[in-house]
């Protein structure tokens, strides 16, 4: 059954006083200023920030508080002074030294940021005022000083100050540095970029197993450049200069680490606070330039359970404003778009289910699911059992002329092999959108597209009784004695996108519901385990495979990086496959 994902953007909340201290890098390597006991600041002019109590005071790793954000110091931040001096190089001077290393603690087991910093500038400072700008984490001396870079790739604020070191961040802050008694100035900053704080949960049993699942990272997309290069005007983003091409698209992701975590159920109003510099948040924030976003997309990606496999899901808007100077919580209650059954597993043709009166959440639970891995001795073992394979004897008659033999129970609605073999030849793309789904309560993304017989009959200029009556080559095989010339593996035939002059209408999924067999090929009286799901789709025909009474057709599909593939077999009727096939096929 198909579920919607239950989706609210929260208002507008205004940051919190912004906590705004300035930052810079000594000349030395990034990330290696010195403790401030080392800083030689002789002849040199600090710009410090306000007492918190005075006003805004932060800069770029963030902290959602639950009705805004505050902004921290990090290694590699700079702070800029507008001296008016003639040349890009001096018209906005760079901080020679900085006391962020030492204040923050970085090498020295300390939180990794700072709420407060001071910064040395070179050069005579006698006005009663300046300019002062922020322009992003590593920002050079050098590098397009009347432009700021919202990235696309690595667009991370925090919580998580580790891991910021290795994140990418635009932002835009400016203030007046105003001169103090001693010939020093003070600071304020006013942050000029939007910000999302992303707050997702779930009430779904797929994500709050084990405390909730981890998010890999998050896209977000709209008809709008969201990010990419943009000139400043004045003290703002100077939203003219928006990029037309590209930067469409902008993901919140870390390296080497998971985003966040689920809240299982409704997240706190105020999030908890990190306990270890290693511990996942259950939030994170990003920054996009402000603007007003149609067909805004929102999109969590989150690891399925087949090992090193990633699917998403995603909600649009169609249409969202976001506010210099202001966060918008995003939060949404995060589930799969569809849920299939697990009782869609059968032995060829048999009367009943594999693990009729054993499902997985029933009282009997011994079906196996990958959240208990192994076998159960609970499968069927001989044709007593209604779960048996149907033993009904293939289609024997070399003439052609007796009715063919085709299943009568739960095979009996699966396309013959005149069908598979007419989407084998005419309707095979693979489903390149890993949109999640979710199987016994866990969560898995291996989908196919295959064409319609509709789609395939207009094609071709036939009718779908056609189709089904005689295979490309014009044999029915479902009286045929000879198995197809192409019968086994057809390699490369999937693609990654629709095939060119097709409709994403004309095309039906097949989710990839793996199969129950035993630990040994063949060997049925065993325990049987579940084998390939989220990787492997194989589901049954209604036909028999003439030559051996054991045996019947099947479609097979397997998604791989490299060499995804789809073949049509003839399998032992005991083993455990889909009849999940859509009506409208």
């Amino acid at each position: 059954m198909k579920r919607k994902m239950k989706t609210n953007i929260l208002s507008l909340l205004s940051l919190t006083a912004l906590l705004f201290a300035g930052c810079a890098t000594d000349n030395v390597e990034p990330g290696k200023q010195k403790p401030g006991s080392e800083i030689d600041t002789t002849g040199l002019t600090a710009f410090s920030m306000v007492k918190p109590n005075e006003g805004p005071e932060t800069r770029l790793s963030g902290e959602y508080t639950g009705s805004g954000i505050d902004f921290y110091w990090s290694d590699d931040d700079n702070l800029f002074v507008n001296t008016h001096a003639e040349g890009p190089e001096r018209e906005w001077l760079r901080d020679k030294w900085n006391n962020i290393y030492a204040l923050a603690g970085t090498g020295s087991g300390g939180p990794g940021r700072t709420p407060r910093a001071t910064f040395w500038f070179e050069g005579e400072f006698t006005k009663p005022e300046y300019r002062v700008r922020y322009l992003g984490k590593n920002h050079g001396a050098y590098n397009d000083l009347d432009k700021i870079f919202i990235p696309e790739e690595g667009n991370y604020l925090g919580p998580h100050i580790y891991g910021v070191q290795r994140a990418n961040h635009g932002d835009f802050a400016t203030g007046i540095a105003r001169r103090q008694p001693d010939g020093n100035y003070t600071f304020t900053l006013e942050h000029k970029g939007s910000y999302i704080t992303f707050r997702p949960y779930s009430d779904h049993a797929t994500f709050t197993k084990w405390g909730g699942l981890y998010v890999r990272y998050i896209d977000v997309s709209a008809d709008q450049a969201l990010c990419g290069r943009f000139k400043i005007k004045g003290d703002t983003i100077d939203l003219s200069s928006r990029p037309v091409e590209g930067y469409k698209k902008s993901s919140c992701n870390l390296i080497l680490y998971n985003l966040l975590r689920l809240t299982v159920g409704n997240p706190p109003a105020v999030p908890p606070v990190l306990g270890h510099p290693h511990e996942t948040p259950s939030y994170a924030i990003m920054s996009i330039a402000p603007g007003t976003y149609t067909n805004f997309t929102v999109r969590y990606w989150i690891p399925t359970r087949f090992p090193g496999g990633d699917g998403y899901v995603t909600k649009t808007y169609p249409r969202v404003t976001f506010t210099a100077g202001k966060n918008k919580v995003i939060s949404q209650n995060i589930h799969t778009s569809t849920e299939y059954p697990a009782d869609k597993y059968y032995m060829w043709d048999a009367a009943e289910h594999y693990w009729k009166g054993y499902e997985w959440d029933g009282p009997n639970h011994e079906q196996p699911d990958y959240d208990e891995p192994g076998k159960s001795d609970k499968n069927p073992k001989d044709k007593n059992d209604p779960r048996w394979c149907s033993e009904v004897a293939p289609y024997a008659d070399p003439t052609g002329a007796a009715p063919a033999v085709a299943a009568t129970r739960s095979c009996k609605d699966c396309p013959n092999i005149n069908e598979l073999l007419w989407y084998v030849e005419k309707g095979m793309a693979w489903e390149d959108s890993p949109e999640l789904f979710s199987v016994m309560n866990s969560p898995y993304a291996g989908r196919y597209r295959i064409r319609k017989l509709s789609a395939i009959a207009k094609s071709v200029g036939k009718t779908v009784e056609e189709l089904k009556a005689k295979a490309p080559d014009g044999v029915d095989y479902t009286r045929s004695t000879k198995m197809p010339d192409h019968l086994l593996m057809v390699s490369n035939g999937l693609g990654s996108k629709l095939p060119e002059g097709t409709t994403m209408d004309e095309y039906f999924l097949l989710p990839a519901m793996g199969l129950y067999g035993g630990p040994e090929p063949y060997d049925f009286k065993s325990p049987s385990r579940i084998l390939g799901l989220g990787e492997k789709a194989y589901y049954w025909s209604s036909t028999p495979a003439p030559g051996d009474p054991g045996l019947a057709y099947c479609l097979i599909l397997k998604l791989e990086s490299l060499h995804p593939f789809y073949m049509i077999a003839k399998t032992d009727r005991r083993w455990g496959l889909s009849v999940m096939w859509p009506t409208d096929r």
